[in-house]
């Protein structure tokens, strides 16, 4: 009788690993972009496209104050095969309660942008880490944001464009910080910020920047 219940233990082991878990090369079918943007559209969230400078279409997706936020969605977005950006307005989320997000994803998210929200950053950075994106652009303005974050962000192998216009100052030491690890950055945008002329130095330092722009940036001359 142990006997069985040690194999039954074990069957259950092995059907609970198959049923959550998975790898990069797990095949799924295919899912429709139309009906995924749809059944969004339908729980608020705000959608729009534009067609870029290599005259490839491009689709926002929005989360919203009023969208429907369901367990999953991100991971349903991920899964979308077309070339979008991922928008947070006014949006209040503590955990996106991702799945599989990294293992079985390579989401062609571009552009993940921040706006007035309260989010759980880093778990917003860990999506970010697993994007398909050859360069990806991390935009944060009027929301939170801690040198833990920073850090996060600084991380990203293709991080290629980074923008800050938070409520919580970046003081010297975490920028510099930031500027020794993000050495793919081609472009940076920083308002209201208290740097130190070391600080504009680091900047300088890094070796693909090409656009940096700078508002009510104090105490740097």
């Amino acid at each position: 009788m142990k006997n069985i219940n040690k194999i039954k233990t074990g069957l259950f082991i092995i059907v609970g690993f198959v049923v959550f878990s998975c790898n990069i090369t797990t095949d799924f079918p295919k899912i429709d972009p139309n009906e995924t943007l749809n059944e969004l559209r339908i729980r608020k969230y705000a959608y729009s496209n534009y067609i870029n400078d290599h005259n490839e279409t491009v689709h926002e997706i929005t989360v919203r104050e009023t969208t429907i936020f369901r367990k999953g969605d991100i991971d349903l977005i991920g899964k979308l095969t077309i070339t979008l950006e991922l928008k947070f307005f006014k949006a209040k989320i503590e955990d996106f309660l991702l799945q599989n997000f990294e293992s079985c994803h390579g989401s062609k998210i571009s552009r993940i942008r921040v706006s007035n929200s309260k989010l759980n950053n880093l778990q917003i950075c860990r999506i970010a880490r697993y994007l398909n994106s050859k360069k990806i652009s991390v935009e944060f303005y009027n929301s939170k944001f801690d040198e833990l974050d920073l850090e996060c962000f600084a991380k990203l192998p293709n991080l290629d464009s980074f923008a800050y216009e938070g409520i919580d100052p970046i003081s010297e030491g975490q920028f510099c910080n930031f500027t020794e690890k993000a050495q793919k950055l081609t472009y940076l945008r920083l308002s209201d910020t208290l740097l130190s002329p070391k600080s504009l130095k680091c900047m300088l330092g890094l070796p693909s920047l090409k656009g940096v722009m700078l508002l009510r940036w104090k105490n740097v001359s």
